[in-house]
């Protein structure tokens, strides 16, 4: 139930800006109805979310078939869509992989050496934070510009 709206700038910067230094997430992917989840090193700026992986992986194959994904960390459920942006070490992934050095510099150049490595994109469609020791839940919705606060009370 929703309960106010929120500031929608105010809010989001305030959840984009706690992801800034998160290095682990759980990755969820799904195929038809097989869900899979799993952990991947992440680097975050802004609405962009980034991990590596080899393309042949469960969650490569999901994603190309479904590029609808849920990632989580903490009391923060996230919603997004996924971009395979192919080799890491192509030219066009350097910006990209610049922040994956600043945020994952024990894993880039390791990266860098593995053939048949994907560079992953996840753009965050919408954020969903559970305000520990509360019954609220603030919800943004970046597609749709709207920030709220709702309840996990029952009416």
């Amino acid at each position: 139930m929703k309960l106010e709206d929120l500031d929608f700038d105010t809010v989001s910067t305030e959840k984009l800006k706690m992801l800034e230094n998160v290095k682990e997430m759980v990755l969820s992917t799904c195929c038809g109805s097989h869900v899979t989840s799993r952990v991947v090193s992440t680097a975050c700026q802004g609405r962009t979310i980034i991990f590596t992986s080899w393309g042949h992986n469960t969650k490569c194959v999901q994603i190309r078939e479904n590029p609808n994904v849920a990632i989580c960390i903490d009391n923060i459920q996230i919603e997004g869509v996924a971009t395979l942006r192919g080799d890491p070490r192509s030219e066009n992934n350097s910006g990209l992989m610049s922040l994956y050095k600043e945020k994952q510099a024990a894993y880039h150049d390791i990266v860098l050496k593995i053939e048949g490595m994907e560079l992953v994109e996840i753009t965050i469609a919408r954020i969903a934070c559970y305000t520990l020791n509360t019954w609220f839940i603030d919800r943004i919705d970046f597609e749709k510009h709207t920030a709220f606060r709702d309840t996990i009370q029952k009416d």
